[in-house]
């Protein structure tokens, strides 16, 4: 019984590494271009499919599902070979022999991967304590936020949010007496967002996974990833509805509360060591570009149903699958022999025969006389005739009642086809008279796709002044957001295109903050200021573009 448990636990493992580590490399191949279509906060909801992938649990499929299996060669069966000498007889080799020391190493190098996703698990989980204990002990509290508590200690140098159960938010020592008034909010409405979009939950939940793949390369860039989504995502919650200066300014508060910091599972403001570079991806710029995003919420809520269909997809496709035992014995059913069968003394036996002129003729192995067997062929054609009749009669019934269920399916058709016709009139004199004052709206696209033009007519006033009066609406993804493109009272030009002009701004005022930081080494700023001025020198060659 523990040996079936430990090959069902086993199997699982190795099923769920498999699947999850595919899930894994197919969003880390997919969260940019998603990004960039949909959002971050889009992006950062990938990484639910290979979270949802390790809590799945095992499909268990009914016994008679099971693909049948070839009957396996019998083992050890000796070999015979018939030769002129005579009989010469081999034993087949002792398979179980040589196939310890195989089974021996694949028993030892499952342990190690237990025990060692288990030592890894019960280590991160140490790391998070020893963290929070170390953050408490010397904090100072300087207020609450709803449930979350905010302190003050010299244990960090820029904002920090941890705590599942009990939510803090770390600040360094005179954060809250700090002048610039609106750098301090944002800093704290970034932490706060992380504790209301369960980012520490999620953190804490993709442990497991991780531990499972504590040698695979490939998890720990997925989970240096998803935390770098994660701060992206909570960067356009904080955002959203937000103004354009807004945005600016919050790309200095990002580049100005960056340091080298390593809080485990905790979620600092600027990131920390273990979300640095990702293929070749530096955070900070991640997330100023992605400051630059405006995802509309139709865009938003597409992104998410492609996820949820996504899911829908993969999930099944990488379920672990399992099947029923089969029922260990089969039920019979004992049939009795027949009477005659047990009744020695039965012996006659009569044959009836029906000739081409319809007349019945009685056989019998018995001695019986003339006038008998006439009357037992009279009785069979009685009770042949009598079979006919019957046989007649129900099929005149059946065509009777064929007959009428045609006729009841007519009616039922009429009376359909009635209440179809009353139900239509009535739509079109409903849709009548409320299209009477509706607004009639146009639309036109561009042959570039980037102008959707929207002409909405309504019929407006009472009596005499009622009047029908025209509203354009301008959608214009070839002009930057906030240009103002508005032409008389009822024009309305609204810009979507990427804002070129606002993310080069924000990124040279994070230049200069950068160029400024005395918390840098000159290699790191000379790092962090190439990729900024590579960025800036991208954004105007796309705004040239147009």
């Amino acid at each position: 019984m523990m040996g079936d448990v430990t090959g069902t636990v086993i199997s699982w493992a190795v099923d769920t590494f498999l699947y999850t580590g595919v899930l894994i490399a197919a969003v880390l191949i997919l969260r940019r271009p998603v990004a960039k279509a949909f959002g971050p906060r889009i992006a950062y909801a990938l990484w639910l499919l290979p979270l949802a992938r390790f809590v799945l649990p095992p499909v268990v499929l009914p016994a008679w599902m099971k693909p049948v299996e070839a009957a396996p060669a019998i083992e050890g069966t000796p070999m015979v070979f018939e030769t002129v000498e005579g009989t010469v007889v081999e034993s087949a080799p002792d398979i179980a022999t040589s196939a310890i020391p195989y089974d021996l190493l694949l028993n030892v190098g499952i342990a190690f991967w237990m025990i060692g996703a288990a030592a890894f698990l019960a280590w991160r989980i140490g790391c998070y304590r020893a963290m929070t204990r170390h953050l408490l002990e010397s904090a100072v509290p300087v207020g609450d936020a709803g449930p979350v508590r905010l302190v003050e200690t010299a244990a960090v140098a820029a904002p920090v949010a941890f705590g599942v159960r009990e939510r803090v938010i770390a600040l360094p020592p005179g954060f809250m007496a700090n002048e610039d008034v609106t750098a301090r909010d944002l800093a704290i409405a970034h932490e706060l967002a992380h504790h209301r979009g369960h980012d520490l939950l999620a953190n804490l939940a993709a442990q497991p996974v991780l531990a499972l793949h504590w040698f695979n390369p490939v998890a720990w860039l997925g989970w240096r990833a998803m935390r770098r989504d994660q701060e992206a995502a909570c960067d356009a919650r904080v955002m959203t509805g937000r103004p354009q200066e807004d945005r600016a300014r919050y790309g200095e508060v990002i580049a100005a509360c960056s340091r080298d910091q390593n809080l485990a599972l905790a979620a600092p403001m600027a990131g920390f060591r273990e979300i640095g570079p990702v293929l070749g991806e530096k955070a900070i710029v991640h997330r100023l570009r992605s400051l630059g995003m405006n995802t509309t919420t139709r865009r938003h809520r597409t992104g998410l149903l492609l996820v949820g269909a996504a899911g829908l997809v993969a999930l099944p496709l990488t379920a672990s699958v399992s099947y029923a035992e089969g029922e260990s014995t089969v039920g019979t059913t004992e049939v009795p022999a027949s009477n005659a069968m047990e009744d020695p003394d039965v012996q006659n036996r009569v044959w009836v025969v029906k000739d081409e002129d319809g007349q019945i003729e009685v056989e019998t192995d018995e001695d019986m006389t003339e006038e008998e067997l006439a009357q037992m062929e009279a009785e069979i054609e009685r009770e042949v005739e009598m079979a006919e009749l019957e046989a007649q009669r129900a099929e005149r019934e059946s065509e009777r009642m064929e007959i009428e269920i045609e006729r009841k399916m007519a009616e039922v058709e009429r009376d359909a086809a009635e209440v179809e016709r009353n139900a239509a009139e009535t739509e079109r004199r409903v849709h009548a008279m409320v299209m009477k004052d509706m607004p009639q709206v146009e639309h036109e696209v561009s042959k570039n796709g980037k102008v959707h033009v929207i002409r909405m007519s309504q019929v407006e006033g009472d009596g005499k002044t009622k009047k029908r009066v025209v509203r354009k609406m301008v959608i214009d993804s070839s002009c930057e957001v906030g240009e103002n493109r508005n032409k008389g009272e009822n024009v309305s030009h609204i810009c979507t295109g990427v804002p070129h002009d606002m993310i080069v701004n924000t990124l040279t005022q994070v230049r200069s903050v950068i160029a400024s930081s005395t918390d840098m080494s000159k290699e790191e700023k000379a790092e962090a200021l190439s990729e900024i001025d590579a960025e800036i020198a991208e954004m105007k060659a796309a705004r040239r573009k147009g």
